[in-house]
């Protein structure tokens, strides 16, 4: 009879030392990237120079003139001479707003430390887990997402902190998760879990936050401005999807993956839904087993399968699962099978390797079935057969 293969134990010596070494080397790879990028690319001109130049533009115009691309463009040629469409719903000109009345370094580094601190306290602090905190902070994807000016960390920030808070304060998680539909795309699912686990009190929070959101946005500017964004949504899609050719290297999701192999965009299309009703099917059953923040992993990882438009500066939310997976088997002292490892180091590694971001799907899928795996061993009070370092705790 064949042995059973050997397993890392999460709170193995073998294991640490693998943990350890991966966080010091990204301590010292990141902060040299980091510098390298500013000096060559002359940083800190970056997508942050968007939000920036449409908060002008809100103070300067009226704002259902945002959709005007000339109007747009004319006033960011007089800033910079760089080109940003606005692809956002109205709402999200209310969290904008402010960056126009500070100086453009001074708003780029208090919203880098802003998100970097969301992040942080919603993936580690919260448990005092120390080096889920040194992960986040050196995560390859929180390098990328800073150097590009993006929002992405306010968005997992928003994601892990509304589950984290969601036995004890189902109200106010569902205010987090009412703002993380300023990117529809990143909250879509949270609704489908809060329904599959019965999470009614905060579902409803979510909806009332997200319609004072809306409500808020017609009294600052008027109903004009949802019915520009509602006349110009047909433009925005075709701008987008004349410019998915170029934009899918730059991609993590199903669609982006088929069409670098060259399949047809209806072909795509049809499979992207199948893939997402699967990742919808798996998030809910998560959800009605009762996950906590694995349910969160399940959001975080299957919202690469559902959505056709996800950037590689989103991949915090893939970072932050793929610490919450690793903490969790800690926790509850299990052990990581060697696979389980490869997959979730990949997962880690993903932001500096984007060679792979053509087959990035199939990564997403291991992740996701990695946990369903680990749920099921959770509720069937059954040790997983494969598993893997990346975060552990202390108190």
């Amino acid at each position: 009879m064949n042995a059973a293969p050997p397993r890392w134990l999460a709170r193995g010596t073998r294991t640490q030392v693998a943990l350890y070494f991966v966080l010091l080397l990204f301590s010292v790879m990141s902060p040299f990237v980091a510098v390298e990028y500013i000096v060559l690319q002359h940083w800190p001109l970056n997508d942050y120079f968007a939000f920036w130049s449409f908060s002008k533009f809100i103070h300067a115009y009226p704002a259902s003139s945002i959709y005007d691309n000339p109007m747009l463009e004319h006033l960011q040629n007089s800033l910079h001479g760089v080109v940003f469409p606005y692809l956002y719903h109205p709402a999200m000109m209310l969290l904008i707003w402010p960056l126009a009345t500070v100086p453009y370094g001074v708003g780029l580094v208090a919203c880098l430390c802003l998100g970097l601190l969301g992040y942080v306290v919603s993936i580690g602090l919260a448990d005092r887990n120390e080096a889920a905190i040194v992960a986040a902070l050196v995560a390859p994807s929180t390098l990328w997402t800073s150097l590009c000016g993006q929002t992405a960390l306010f968005g997992a920030a928003l994601l892990f902190g509304g589950f984290r808070l969601l036995p004890r304060q189902p109200v106010l998680a569902g205010l987090l998760f009412g703002l993380l539909t300023y990117k529809p795309q990143l909250a879509f699912l949270v609704p489908i879990a809060l329904v599959a686990g019965r999470q009614w009190r905060c579902l409803f929070s979510m909806g009332v936050c997200a319609a004072l959101f809306m409500l808020a946005s017609v009294a600052a500017y008027g109903v004009a401005v949802w019915g520009a964004w509602l006349h110009d949504l047909p433009a925005l899609a075709r701008t987008v999807s004349n410019n998915m050719l170029v934009l899918y290297p730059l991609m993590v999701t199903v669609t982006s993956n088929l069409l670098a192999f060259g399949m047809p965009a209806a072909d795509a299309d049809m499979v992207q839904l199948v893939v997402a009703l699967a990742a919808c099917a798996s998030v809910c059953w998560c959800a009605r087993s009762g996950a906590g923040m694995l349910c969160a992993a399940a959001v975080a990882i299957a919202t690469f399968l559902t959505t056709p438009y996800a950037f590689g500066y989103d991949l915090p939310l893939l970072t932050g699962a793929v610490i919450v997976v690793a903490t969790d088997r800690y926790k509850r002292s299990g052990s990581f099978a060697f696979w389980e490892i490869m997959v979730l180091l990949a997962g880690f590694l993903l932001p500096f390797c984007t060679a792979f971001f053509r087959i990035s799907s199939v990564l997403v899928m291991a992740l996701l079935w990695l946990v369903v795996r680990q749920v099921r061993a959770c509720t069937t009070n059954t040790q997983p057969r494969p598993a893997i370092p990346i975060a552990m705790e202390f108190a």
